[in-house]
């Protein structure tokens, strides 16, 4: 193990040469400065949209008479972005992004230093991660508050609740210019992006890589098993542990399934209660996302307040975008794993694939309690549009009176009607969610608990290897 000491070795000096002696030294500095170019065009590709955006933000007139009424606004209780929600967040994350392009400049220096250990490479490529994940949120988050801006000045443009308002955006254009992403969108797009990032980072960890054989290791641990006193004489048993042999790459592909399966239907439901277009995306949406937009209208607040009562508080992005951003981290997180198949057996720590396990383990059970209660809650709030619905839309037109038909047609109200009219939406009734959560569980504590049995094996078996191999050399070195 490195002390501390050895990770602060003052010898570690970056190295910029290219040209070397040795030859192959010199062709490897070369393909690490390809390598580095190639990651950081990639890196401007993937943030080429946030160019795009910063020259929207700077542009849009409308926004810039939206903050001009933004205090206005907030006193009459809107919750809405601000000038720091949109710019502030996009200004940290070009800085994050800049900081982020030097970093892989300094790829081949780093990685080829005088004094590097492995631990300072995990440490260059952890940083790395941080800083670009960390910029292309903040971006995200920046647009997801754009989005949330375009949809009220949206509503606000082809109504006349706040006239004074609707005057001075109509004063620069009938309508926004640039139609922007919802809010939604925006993390779909970022968990794109989180895919492009994870794969590149893999490309320059891969880069530096240094195969080993692991003929011996793979052998022994096919041996140790094949002995083994309680499979001995089993051919059945023999045969399983070919698929199920407690091998890094095996428990990676075991991981791998696990996420897979887990993740696919709960990738469909969150697709459908993301779209404003499905009967799920609209009853979240006239349920937590309508009362905000809706507040010049004299009488919304109490309209809502007996639709869903004070038990029910705006949750919107927790339903409408959370699952989203879940599900882009634990799927980044796989990454670590797909990578494993194109590694040898001992280039990844034992230490750091228990960790990566244990984080896979928490993120896919921690998907599954938000996803569950999402789906619990989307039968609830059906039940309560099925009491109340009718007496809502007629209470609503009287609040809306000439606006009613453009709101309702905006935000596709007829979904809703259509949801309580068929008494259904598109998953499962409360009784098939206790089932699946059910299942769900039992498929992820069975799937772990052989996961985690198979790391155990597989650290005493690299131990027990290494340990045999340090002493043959020993004797055969005496």
């Amino acid at each position: 193990m490195k002390s501390k000491d050895d990770f602060l070795n003052p010898k570690f000096r970056l190295n910029w040469k290219i040209k070397d002696s040795i030859e192959d030294v010199s062709k490897r500095n070369l393909f690490l400065y390809k390598i580095s170019f190639l990651v950081t065009f990639l890196f401007v590709v993937l943030f080429a949209i946030s160019f795009l955006y910063l020259y929207i933000i700077s542009t849009d007139q409308h926004l810039k008479v939206y903050f001009q009424y933004f205090d206005s606004l907030t006193k009459k209780g809107f919750a809405l972005p601000s000038f720091v929600d949109v710019w502030g967040t996009m200004i940290a994350a070009f800085a994050l992004f800049a900081i982020s392009l030097g970093l892989v400049a300094l790829y081949k220096p780093i990685v080829t230093s005088g004094g590097n250990t492995k631990l300072k490479q995990l440490f260059y490529i952890v940083t790395l991660t941080i800083f670009i994940v960390s910029a292309f949120l903040l971006s995200a988050l920046s647009q997801h508050h754009y989005g949330s801006y375009a949809e009220f000045v949206r509503l606000e443009l082809s109504t006349e609740a706040n006239p004074e308002l609707t005057k001075a955006l109509k004063s620069v254009g009938d309508t926004l210019i640039f139609d922007w992403k919802f809010q939604s969108t925006v993390w779909w797009v970022l968990f794109v992006q989180i895919i492009g990032i994870f794969s590149l980072i893999i490309t320059l960890e891969n880069a530096t890589s240094k195969k080993e054989d692991t003929t011996g290791i793979e052998k022994y641990i096919h041996y140790n098993l094949k002995t083994s006193k309680s499979f001995s004489g089993s051919k059945i048993v023999e045969k399983m542990n070919r698929v199920f042999k407690p091998t890094t790459k095996n428990i990676s592909v075991w991981a791998l399934i696990v996420v897979v399966l887990v993740l696919l239907p709960n990738f469909i439901f969150t697709i459908l209660i993301s779209t404003s277009t499905t009967k799920m995306g609209a009853m979240i949406q006239w349920s937590y996302h309508l009362p905000n937009l809706l507040k010049d209208f004299s009488g919304v607040d109490q309209l809502y307040s007996h639709l869903l009562g004070d038990k029910y508080q705006p949750a919107y992005f927790s339903l409408n975008s959370l699952p989203i951003i879940m599900i882009g981290i634990t799927f980044a997180t796989s990454f670590f794993f797909l990578s494993i198949l194109t590694r040898s057996e001992k280039q990844i720590s034992d230490i750091v694939f228990v960790v990566q396990s244990i984080i896979l383990g928490i993120e896919v059970v921690t998907l599954l309690i938000i996803m569950i209660f999402i789906k619990f809650e989307m039968n609830t709030l059906l039940s309560i549009w099925l009491d109340h619905g009718a007496n809502f839309k007629t209470e609503l037109q009287t609040i809306l009176t000439v606006d009613f038909n453009k709101i309702t047609e905006l935000f596709h109200f007829d979904l809703v009607q259509h949801a309580i009219d068929t008494k259904t939406l598109e998953w499962l009734p409360r009784s098939g969610v206790i089932a699946e959560t059910i299942i769900s569980f039992s498929f992820v504590g069975a799937m772990f608990t052989g996961v985690g049995i198979g790391l155990v094996k597989n650290i005493k078996m690299h131990n027990e290897f290494y340990k045999l191999k340090k002493e043959a050399e020993e004797e055969y070195a005496y």
